[in-house]
């Protein structure tokens, strides 16, 4: 827990009333709905868990007898050290480098990390199978495209040839007797086949035109995922920074000032015994 302490000011001077404070959204350690501490003459003094940095506190406060709603206009984020000053969290002081508190807040964003990341690295194999999938079906429907347009050019081209070959056809005229030859396949049914061969050929292009746009999607999605993940080890990278920092502020490394006034000092102990 990290202890606030500090002074808020009310619509007549010191605050007597309620602070009002509500989790952003839940995470490891978070409070159960909103909390209310009474506040006495403006002086804040109450602890809070601390919080990840994408989940800051919403914060309002009333005095007694103000009835407006609750609006919450503040963030606050909690660090994880032994106490803060109110001030500092409301930004309108600077924050000051502290001694970190117990562990527990470093475990509680250690194991959000880690849940996230695992969520995006399912969300992104998930994402890798709809993309193989979806390539495989554009390559079919590709390929279908290619033999529709290849069978629709050879009845088109069929079907000038049977016209050419009626045209020169001779019409044979014995005894008022008109002879004609007959063809397998007339002119008319070579015409509907190669209309429905058209039809096919444009419901499969706007079902290729479909799946290229449903991939599109997949791969801008796929592509945010991956920025996110990086954003995470960039974070993990920074925390671990902060904490070697931390490690070397703990152990002060002597100056050689310090070595030479212990020096004399055993010397005149020495000289005196």
């Amino acid at each position: 827990m990290t202890r606030i302490r500090g002074s808020l000011e009310g619509l007549q001077g010191p605050l007597n009333g309620r602070l009002y404070v509500r989790a952003a959204q839940a995470f490891i350690g978070a409070p159960e709905g909103d909390m209310a501490f009474r506040i006495d003459n403006g002086e804040v003094d109450i602890e809070l868990p601390p919080t990840p940095r994408y989940a800051p506190y919403f914060v309002d406060w009333r005095d007694i007898g103000d009835s407006r709603k609750l609006s919450f206009p503040e963030r606050w984020l909690v660090p994880n050290v032994d106490e803060v000053a109110l001030d500092e969290l409301r930004g309108y002081k600077k924050q000051v480098q502290r001694r970190q508190g117990s562990g527990k807040g470093n475990a509680v964003e250690n194991a959000v990390l880690k849940a996230e990341n695992e969520d995006l690295l399912q969300k992104f194999a998930q994402l890798e199978k709809d993309y193989q999938q979806s390539l495989q079906r554009i390559s079919l429907i590709e390929a279908q495209h290619a033999a529709a347009i290849g069978k629709a050019a050879s009845l088109e081209a069929s079907l000038l040839k049977e016209q050419s070959a009626v045209r020169r056809q001779p019409v044979i005229i014995e005894k008022e007797k008109i002879v004609e030859r007959k063809v397998a396949i007339s002119a008319e049914e070579w015409r509907e086949k190669l209309a429905e061969e058209t039809q096919r050929r444009v419901l499969i292009e706007r079902e290729l035109d479909a799946m290229k746009a449903q991939f599109s999607d997949h791969l801008s999605l796929a592509n945010h995922f991956g920025a996110l993940h990086g954003e995470i080890d960039r974070l993990r990278l920074e925390k671990q920074q902060l904490l070697a920092r931390i490690e070397e502020l703990k152990q002060p490394q002597r100056s050689a000032s310090s070595y030479r006034a212990e020096a004399i000092a055993e010397l005149d102990k020495l000289m005196e015994a």
